[in-house]
C-alpha cells in the first residue's frame, strides 16, 4: 500500500496531466471512472465510491 504522502503526489501528477477534472472524491473525463478516498474517510463514504464505480461498469457493460 503505497504512503500517504505517495498517493498524494500521484493525485497531484494526475490532476496536471490528465484531461479530466477532480469532483469532490471522483475524477471525471476519464475513459474510466477514478474514485479516491482520504485514508480517515469513514466506511459509508467508501461504501458509496462503491457503489458508484459498480454503476459506472454496470453501465459500460450494458453499453447506455
Amino acid at each position: 500500500m503505497p504512503t500517504l504522502q505517495a498517493s498524494g503526489i500521484g493525485l497531484d501528477l494526475a490532476m496536471r496531466v490528465s484531461p479530466g477534472s477532480l469532483v469532490g472524491p471522483l475524477f471525471v473525463g476519464f475513459s474510466k471512472s477514478i474514485q479516491t478516498a482520504e485514508m480517515t474517510a469513514p466506511v459509508s463514504e467508501l461504501v458509496n465510491l462503491a457503489v458508484f464505480a459498480a454503476h459506472d461498469a454496470y453501465v459500460r457493460k450494458m453499453g447506455t
